[in-house]
């Protein structure tokens, strides 16, 4: 065994970036879960962004177990020949790319129905056609994905000739498939980044609220970078792809991991806002309560952290972060259900 596992091997990159992104990720669903659970605020949205974040662990799994026991990212000479004859190294990519078709599809549904809560009931053109558009993309996404799933998955008869070569029978062309999902990626993630512009920039108050959850949007074109990424690489293969792939294949593998990891933070963080400003509310709090005040008089702290000067009983009033805190909370932050000034009214000042 001393002559194998010698050569370079450029697998690591792939486990350290898929190991981040799965603590972020993770992180970020868990909380975005339990906070919008603890509040009775649980939607679709929230259950299929769940489920794609399973499906991308698993998918991790898949990867970093290529990567740590099978050899993937060595050269295909440095493996014994127990492990470049294996047919589990097939078998595990076989079920990440039935697996990316679903995950991706569900985290792009996920962000679909965040946009049906925000439009509603609105009935201004724009945002009637916005909504028109948003059932489409929805359409498009459930339709493309679901039937994209069951192709990866029968891509070979028999089925499981997908990670047995010598098993005889046909399979589909998988590098033009591999195409024409990445051009579907391309074109329906920034459908989802481009759509509720139209509508929303032609709100009348665009308070800071609607520009942050723009912002949160325009996130989604790293996810869309990543994809088109992938695709030029499709067009500009490594020559070792067909020879060595075990080598050649670990850098499309990380970009695609990425992508979809991106693509579930994007999700994620679009209701988000109100975490982040719980949490930075919070900080904002324990730092105010123990920073004293000196205005040359004597001066006490209150439990709500307000200082008050003992010869003439004033009370420093609350900061403005405070009430558009409390603003935040109310307007464009995607929280239908626990806001008292709806996005719909937001909507209804629209030109």
């Amino acid at each position: 065994m001393t002559e194998y596992y010698t050569g370079p091997n450029n697998a690591k990159p792939l486990i350290g970036i898929v190991i981040t992104l799965c603590i972020l990720t993770g992180i970020l669903g868990i909380w975005r879960f339990t906070y919008r659970g603890s509040r009775g605020i649980l939607g679709w949205s929230d259950y299929l962004l769940m489920f794609g974040l399973v499906l991308a662990l698993c998918q991790a799994g898949f990867n970093i177990g290529a990567s740590t026991v099978w050899g993937y990212g060595y050269h295909k000479l440095d493996l014994p020949p127990n492990i470049r004859n294996s047919h589990t190294p097939k078998l595990l990519f076989f079920l990440n790319q039935v697996f990316f078709k679903i995950e991706t599809g569900a985290t792009k549904l996920s962000i679909s129905v965040v946009y049906m809560n925000i439009f509603r009931n609105a009935v201004t053109p724009t945002v009637r056609i916005s909504r028109v558009v948003n059932y489409a993309l929805a359409f498009v996404i459930a339709s493309y994905y679901t039937a994209g799933s069951f192709v990866s998955l029968l891509q070979c008869t028999p089925v499981h000739k997908a990670w047995d070569s010598t098993t005889p029978g046909t399979c589909i062309n998988n590098d033009q498939f591999r195409l024409a999902n990445g051009y579907i990626n391309i074109i329906t993630s920034a459908w989802l980044i481009a759509m509720p512009f139209p509508a929303l920039l032609r709100v009348k108050r665009r308070n800071k609220e609607l520009w942050q959850f723009l912002g949160l949007i325009a996130l989604g074109l790293i996810h869309t970078a990543c994809a088109i990424w992938r695709v030029v690489m499709m067009y500009t293969p490594n020559p070792l792809t067909t020879s060595d792939p075990q080598w050649a294949s670990t850098l499309p593998n990380t970009v695609a991991m990425v992508e979809e990891f991106i693509g579930i933070i994007a999700a994620s963080i679009i209701v988000m806002r109100p975490c982040f400003h719980m949490v930075a509310k919070s900080i904002t709090g324990a730092i105010t309560t123990y920073m004293p005040t000196t205005t040359g008089k004597s001066t006490t702290m209150t439990p709500t952290g307000r200082s008050r000067i003992m010869s003439g009983t004033i009370e420093s009033r609350k900061g403005r972060g405070d009430r558009e805190g409390f603003n935040i909370m109310k307007t464009t932050d995607i929280e239908m259900e626990s806001r008292s000034r709806s996005t719909e009214e937001i909507l209804g000042g629209e030109v």
